[in-house]
């Protein structure tokens, strides 16, 4: 069994945690806490959607996790479900400009040319591996998950949020082609370029289509989110993902009274 050490950033200071109902959104303050985020994460990316991720760790317990370099310096948001237990239902984690210098750069830099983007925005904050468990796949956990992020961005005083939206490869044409419409897409400023494209004809061919947005995807839309371009092909993962960005001060108005306070 392979244990990993992990040394997950600290919690912000000033976050508080959110309850709503049963559920609540904490950050992870240990090492056990942040193995829970890639036990899930293990859990639906590989077991469920069949991803193949580059890693072999196992928590304490010997149960497999989703590992990576950039883990060790994000701070990772933990949704709870107090009636059973406080298992860990969902989870996303941040990167802010700080823990990007310290890992190398962001990771969504792995798939997209950011330089245009990051030199017009001085404190963005990156979202990754973000899951629920499918039980959980409802607007409760969403809203929940939410708070927390909005937490967050209020702490970090960020100016954009930003990060990789996944579409499964089946449906990715279809949704891609829907998003690519002027109405959902970002300045010309904001642009950015995938390294590795999903192909355009792919696109092209699937404009007339109505498809069904994922619900992650939708949510993000909803709250004033937008899309930067072009989608990039991540094989690993069987998803195309899309690099989409949230300018705070655009958070739409009925959602910044509800997140924000």
């Amino acid at each position: 069994m392979t244990m990993i050490a992990t040394k997950a950033a600290p919690a912000a200071h000033g976050f508080q945690t959110e309850s709503k109902g049963r559920l609540r959104v904490s950050l992870a303050v240990t090492p056990q806490e942040v193995h829970m985020a890639q036990r899930l994460r293990y859990a639906v990316f590989a077991e469920e959607l069949g991803a193949k991720l580059h890693s072999d760790e196992r928590d304490r317990d010997g149960a497999r996790l989703d590992v990576d370099h950039y883990d060790a310096y994000c701070q990772h948001l933990l949704v709870r479900d107090s009636w059973r237990d406080d298992i860990v239902v969902g989870t996303t984690r941040a990167l802010d400009a700080r823990g990007a210098r310290e890992a190398g750069g962001y990771y969504s830099a792995s798939e997209f040319d950011l330089s245009r983007l990051l030199q017009t925005v001085q404190r963005p904050l990156e979202l990754g591996r973000t899951c629920i468990h499918r039980n959980y796949r409802n607007g409760a956990t969403i809203n929940t998950l939410w708070r927390g992020v909005a937490a967050l961005l209020s702490v970090h005083r960020a100016e954009i949020l930003m990060g990789c939206a996944s579409i499964p490869e089946a449906d990715a044409p279809a949704v891609c082609a829907k998003l690519a419409s002027p109405r959902f897409l970002v300045e010309d400023s904001m642009r950015v370029a995938p390294k590795t494209p999903l192909a355009a004809s792919l696109i092209e061919a699937h404009v007339q289509q109505e498809p069904r947005i994922p619900a992650l995807v939708a949510a993000y839309l909803r709250i004033g989110a937008r899309v930067c371009g072009p989608p990039c092909h991540d094989p690993d993962f069987a998803v195309a993902d899309l690099f989409m960005v949230l300018p705070t001060l655009r958070l739409a108005r009925r959602y910044r009274s509800h997140f924000l306070g």
